[in-house]
């Protein structure tokens, strides 16, 4: 799709359908966008600052008359509880009901408005609704028995109030389902009507006229259903039942307004509620887009039926109401991110551990001190910002543009990234790789000096060249052919890659680390997965086909330490490491080498002739008996079918016909259960280095069956 940028700048865009459009670039700056379509649409780079997005008039009508109407129903609600509960009160078969009521009423009310509508509060209010009705039923048994010597009248009496008590338990669940019903409709009215309306002034009309509206209704009933003598006290504890109750919701209904969190699920439904008809940017891709200053009020940024909204490096700057837009699962849905965005500040006293701001944009923002552990950072821009001290630990960093950031003190322990992390002109003076102090009472600083600081320039080039390293972890230590098999496959494919660009070898427990740089444009994966196959075939070849020959190589401990000082050391381009040098020393000696007579590590000579004849004379041992008659054929077909084929390099041939020489001894070999075991190390060994080929994979399987491998 072709970009359309345009110039919309100050414009008059009410109503207008961008659907579906790439206005990529475009200029929106200080437009009304009020009603407009943006849905699906590809907005990268687009300038919408100080542009005003929301309702259309006519909808903010819709919306203000939706929410008379819901404070309204509120008020009818609240007047019916007040009476429904003062008739209670009026027969004294009921009171302890009634007095049940206000109680339970009461705490329903206090709960809500204390610790909002959470898990927390609803586990409190069945708390407090188990202990009442507890309570009920003995008060109920013991006033039917006080003054009774009659035990028949008295058990009566008991169950009567045992039946009163079920009513209670009844008429309390019904008083707080009312009242949540109540709170959640004034709630989300007054607060659709605050962001509809825009003004406390109108919002406190509204909310008046619609209560006084549904109080009038009830109050109406009580003075036409009841008589004289009780149409007092009955529209009093109506009128208090119901100012109390709606009073708590308007209270809830402000604390939604600021946002909180207590609150959050109101919250998101009167977003929901205040967004009807506003300005629409479901599915856009506002990648790198501007909100700088603009009033978003009623806008939806949630994603469309056909797409993901893409809200990447999109700044947010001093931008007006965004809390008041309907933002979906998206990282402004958190209020702490929503504020780091808009406002650039954060509380340097407080943990932001594990905070997403996955494809945040905070360009800028001073950010000293804060503790970012476990949070995600991924493709979020912090062009220049202020990160002196900041913890990221174990933070998510892969695709981060840290360019031009102040990093001084940062800590890096365990942090995640890649070679698409941006380090460009970094200014930091020393790190910490450590997020405490380790036995020695060391954060491993970097310079390790304490007097000693980075240069310009130095931390990026340290951590960039990191970025651009393949990490290839060998189990159970090196073998030196095995080790020089599968560095040849893997820089079969990267003629750059040669074994100066070693920079490390380290030891891991039993097991041995090779770190090597790498450039830019390396396949990671597929050079870790060529070197893997390689030295794992050679490893089974030489390794577990072949112990008696491994045995007596393990009495030579210097051997590999030799070969290997010598292999690294014979271009006059590499330096000496001397700690490289003793590493491979300390491996060599915990993890003995087998090296295969006229082959060394290097692999510069390959004598097929040599190797064919002693895999025909190995074939030939083989007596023609009927139970290895087919065997010895089998060899020879599959001797002769590696040694034709195209698609193998020499060295690989080589390797294949080792692994039929070993299976032709092992034919020899007199004991089925170990001869099964032996043959079947070989057979894996060998399909890995024929890596599929058609013609000889026949054979192969047909030899396992034989061997029953």
């Amino acid at each position: 799709m072709t970009s359309t940028a345009k110039n919309f700048a100050d414009q008059n865009l009410r109503g207008r359908s961008f659907k579906g459009k790439d206005l990529s670039g475009s200029d929106f700056s200080g437009a009304d966008l009020r009603g407009a379509d943006f849905t699906d649409a590809i907005l990268r780079g687009v300038n919408f600052s100080k542009a005003e997005t929301g309702a259309q008039r006519r909808w903010i009508l819709v919306q203000s008359i939706l929410s008379f109407l819901m404070c309204a129903a509120s008020g009818l609600m609240a007047g019916l509880n007040g009476i429904w509960i003062a008739s209670l009160a009026n027969g004294s078969q009921y009171l302890l009901i009634a007095l049940l009521s206000i109680f339970f009423l009461i705490v329903t009310l206090a709960t809500f408005t204390q610790q909002g509508f959470t898990e927390k509060a609803f586990s409190t209010l069945l708390t407090v609704s188990m202990v009442v009705i507890c309570l009920t039923i003995l008060l109920s048994i013991t006033l039917a028995s006080i003054g009774r010597a009659d035990l028949v009248m008295a058990t009566n009496q008991s169950v009567n109030g045992l039946t009163n008590v079920l009513l209670a338990a009844v008429s309390t669940l019904l008083a707080t389902i009312t009242v949540s019903v109540i709170i959640g409709t004034v709630m989300v009215g007054t607060f659709a009507a605050a962001v509809a309306l825009d003004s406390v002034k109108s919002l406190a009309t509204t909310t008046a006229i619609g209560i006084c509206i549904g109080l009038g209704v009830p109050i109406y009933i009580a003075l036409r259903g009841n008589a004289d003598n009780a149409k007092v006290e009955i529209i009093i504890c109506a009128v208090s039942v119901s100012i109390i109750t709606l009073l708590s919701s308007i209270y809830v209904a402000w604390r939604t307004s600021k946002s909180d969190p207590k609150f959050e699920l109101f919250i998101k439904l009167a977003s929901v509620f205040a967004a009807i008809g506003g300005t629409s940017f479901r599915g856009a891709d506002l990648t790198n887009a501007d909100f700088t200053e603009a009033l978003l009020k009623g806008s939806k940024f949630h994603n469309s039926r056909r797409k993901i909204t893409n809200l990447t490096r999109t700044l947010w700057s001093q931008s007006q109401k965004l809390d008041r837009a309907r933002v979906g699962q998206s990282i402004l849905s958190n209020p702490e991110v929503r504020e780091l965005l808009v406002t650039g500040k954060l509380n340097p006293s407080k943990s932001y551990e594990g905070l997403n701001l996955r494809g945040a944009n905070l360009d800028g923002v001073y950010l000293e001190k804060v503790n970012f552990k476990h949070a995600i950072l991924s493709e979020a821009s912090v062009r220049k910002a202020n990160l002196e001290w900041v913890n990221l630990t174990e933070a998510q960093a892969i695709g981060t543009d840290f360019t031009g950031a102040q990093m001084t003190g940062i800590c890096l322990e365990g942090w995640s990234y890649d070679h698409t992390t941006k380090l460009d002109d970094v200014d930091c003076r020393f790190v910490f790789e450590l997020e405490h102090p380790n036995a020695k009472g060391s954060r491993e600083r970097r310079p390790h000096d304490p007097e000693k600081e980075f240069a310009e320039g130095d931390f990026t080039k340290l951590y960039s060249e990191t970025l651009n390293v393949v990490k290839l972890l060998i189990r159970n230590g090196i073998n030196a052919e095995a080790f020089n098999n599968g560095w040849q496959k893997a820089i079969k494919d990267n003629p750059k890659i040669s074994f100066e660009n070693i920079q490390e070898i380290k030891k891991r427990g039993q097991d041995v680390e090779v770190i090597v740089i790498v450039p830019e444009d390396t396949d990671k994966g597929k050079f870790e997965q060529n070197f893997d196959k390689g030295i794992n075939a050679k490893h089974q070849a030489v390794i577990e086909a072949k112990d008696a020959e491994i045995n007596s190589l393990r009495k030579d401990k210097s051997y590999f330490q030799d070969l290997l000082f010598l292999q690294f050391t014979q271009s006059t381009n590499i330096n000496f490491n001397p700690t490289i040098h003793a590493e491979a020393k300390a491996v060599a000696e915990q993890n003995p080498v087998t090296i295969k007579a006229g082959r060394d590590i290097s692999g510069n000579v390959i004598n097929l002739g040599e190797i064919k004849g002693n895999v025909t004379n190995a074939i030939n041992q083989i007596p023609n008996k009927e139970n290895s008659g087919d065997i010895k054929t089998l060899l020879t077909q599959l001797q002769e079918a590696i040694s034709a084929d195209k698609d193998l390099a020499d060295e690989d041939k080589a390797d294949a016909l080792e692994q039929v020489e070993n299976l032709a001894k092992i034919a020899l070999h007199d004991k089925p259960a170990e001869k099964s075991t032996l043959a079947s190390k070989a057979i894996r060994a060998l399909k890995r280095i024929i890596d599929n080929i058609p013609t000889i994979s026949k054979i192969v399987e047909t030899i396992s069956k034989v061997f029953s491998a």
